[in-house]
């Protein structure tokens, strides 16, 4: 219901704008009368048709919309002579305040307005058709609106959603899904902060395929990036270390055992430690505890521990401190997001990775010797295009023995005499 009231007032506005442009021309001809009462009665048809449809779709009252635009522009055959100007340049400068794509504008000021400056059967054909190309930006900016705010609120949805995912699973030590989820974020922030302004039909159209192409980009460009900093072929100076020390990718490295408590100073290549029971007792091993017969509940054999400091490494095996914690640091967490955002929020990220993994050798320029054009003439010249090592100095000897003389015609190597 509220559509066909929307549609009944466009049509209205529609209307009133003829008639206003209508009544300000007192001079009318009687062509120009004629015209008034026939596009009313047009108007009038119009109104009827929109009322007598009672399931009308939206396409249908779109198209209701358009024929009273239509009506409207031919308020172009009479409006007075002297307000054609006018109303072009009114209707440029509405469209550059909506921020129409600048060749639109400069062409309409190029080539449409001087007409309607010009002699009065060309400048109201000339307007009307300015008219046409200002309705259609008047609608065409409202969809345009319309959509980009649909597509904001959707992406900042998704980036809200896989922001807190990623700080939740990093913090879980899901590290791989994490730095996924950050990747994602960081793209989506960087489509959200460079919203495009109005633009063409075909712009628009393409946009939603920029959108995925520079998603699947950033997130391409974080998980490259952190596997780059994890490999050390990229460095970022980090106050807590590199991001494999925050990490502790080296899932082969075994525990540091903790300090002698004789003062003795542990190994991290130290055996691990049997259990021997005690009478009565239990032995203490780190944090945890054993029986005292050493065997572990449930079990009839004795059971070799490893020396840390939780029960949820494997015993007998190694592990590291991310096996050994539940979560991660928080700041370590802070860190990856940030690490993992950036490279997919910036659109420099991959070029910088390749440059790093594959560096650009510059290759040397050989200057070509130019060669002497007369071998007659020109000793200085010939004794230039020698190698340095062959040219002896002031009739010297050359290396091979002989002497080289240049104050001759020619250069001639002599041999040594017996």
């Amino acid at each position: 219901m509220s559509e066909r009231a929307d549609t009944l007032a466009a049509i209205g506005d529609s209307r009133s704008w003829f008639e206003t442009s209508a009544s300000r021309n007192a001079h009318q001809t009687l062509e120009q009368a004629s015209l008034v009462a026939g596009t009313a009665a047009k108007f009038d048809a119009l109104l009827n048709s929109v009322e007598g449809n009672k399931t009308p779709t939206s396409i249908e009252l779109q198209r209701y919309i358009d024929r009273g635009k239509e009506l409207a522009r031919i308020r172009a055959y009479v409006i007075p002579t002297a307000e054609l100007a006018t109303e072009a340049h009114e209707a440029v400068a509405d469209m550059h305040n909506w921020s129409v794509p600048a060749t639109v504008v400069e062409d309409l000021v190029r080539n449409v307005v001087p007409l309607v400056e010009g002699d009065e059967p060309h400048a109201r054909a000339a307007l009307r058709s300015l008219f046409e190309t200002y309705d259609y930006w008047d609608t065409y900016v409202e969809i345009h609106a319309r959509t980009m705010r649909w597509y904001a609120i959707v992406m900042l949805f998704f980036m809200m959603v896989t922001l807190a995912g990623g700080v939740i699973l990093l913090y879980g030590t899901h590290v791989y899904s994490g730095v996924f989820c950050a990747g994602v974020a960081g793209a989506l922030l960087s489509i959200i902060a460079k919203m495009p302004p109005l633009m063409g039909v075909g712009e628009t159209n393409s946009y939603q395929l920029r959108i995925f192409s520079r998603l699947g980009i950033g997130v391409a460009a974080s998980l490259i990036g952190m596997g780059l900093l994890c490999a050390d072929v990229i460095t970022i100076k980090l106050p807590a270390g590199s991001v494999a020390q925050l990490l502790n990718v080296d899932e082969t490295a075994p525990a540091s055992s903790s300090p002698a408590r004789n003062g003795g100073s542990g190994s991290s290549d130290a055996e691990p430690a049997s259990v021997e029971p005690r009478d009565g007792g239990v032995a203490a091993l780190g944090d945890a505890a054993t029986p005292v017969d050493g065997r572990v509940a449930g079990s009839g054999s004795p059971q070799t521990l490893t020396n840390v400091s939780s029960m949820q490494c494997v015993a007998g095996t190694a592990c590291t401190d991310r096996q050994r914690k539940k979560h991660l640091p928080q700041s370590t967490v802070l860190i990856l997001m940030a690490l993992a955002m950036l490279f997919a929020f910036s659109e420099r990220a991959l070029a910088s990775f390749e440059d790093a993994v594959f560096p650009r050798v510059a290759v040397p320029k050989v200057s070509k010797v130019p060669a002497p054009k007369d071998p007659g003439s020109g000793s200085a010249a010939q004794a230039s295009t020698l190698p340095p090592a062959d040219v002896a100095r002031d009739g010297g000897s050359s290396p091979g023995g002989g002497t080289t003389v240049t104050g001759g015609a020619s250069v001639t190597d002599i041999p040594p005499t017996a």
